[in-house]
């Protein structure tokens, strides 16, 4: 018995949809180890602060280059994060539309990626807004922390 152009059609949407689900998955994961890796690299940083805070180093040349390091690397790990951002939406938007496509009824809303990004129109906060408010608030709290403590050893 031969397939029809229709079920080999719906095959193929299947088989796309379930790509794209992983590779959803997969980008919203690195999300995770990007917060986790920029987390862990500035608290490594506060430790050599720490540190040149406590010896007897050049504790001002020590301030520049911590603060301007930490600030550059916010602002890195920021734009990571911007870009993923696009990579993961760009999965829901294809997996939206072959949920419309395999939809057996006539709701806009079948199937969890039409949820999704239409309650994402709809909400004021969500995952990506959080993300720019950390890292801004993050990139200016190490801007003020560097001036002022350059300020205070002058």
């Amino acid at each position: 018995m031969t397939k029809s152009n229709e079920e080999i059609l719906n095959e193929s949407r299947i088989q796309a949809y379930q790509t794209t689900t992983e590779l959803h998955k997969y980008f919203l994961s690195w999300r995770d180890k990007l917060l986790a890796g920029y987390l862990a690299i500035l608290a490594a940083l506060s430790i050599a602060f720490n540190w040149a805070k406590s010896s007897q180093t050049n504790f001002k040349a020590w301030v520049w280059i911590i603060g301007l390091f930490s600030i550059l690397l916010t602002i890195f790990f920021w734009l990571l994060e911007y870009r993923n951002r696009h990579l993961y939406r760009a999965c829901q938007n294809v997996a939206q539309n072959l949920e419309k496509q395999m939809c057996l009824t006539s709701e806009d809303n079948c199937g969890i990626y039409n949820e999704l990004n239409r309650s994402t129109k709809k909400s004021f906060i969500n995952h990506s807004l959080l993300m720019d408010l950390f890292f801004a608030i993050a990139c200016l709290s190490l801007i003020v922390l560097t001036i002022l403590f350059l300020y205070s050893i002058l």
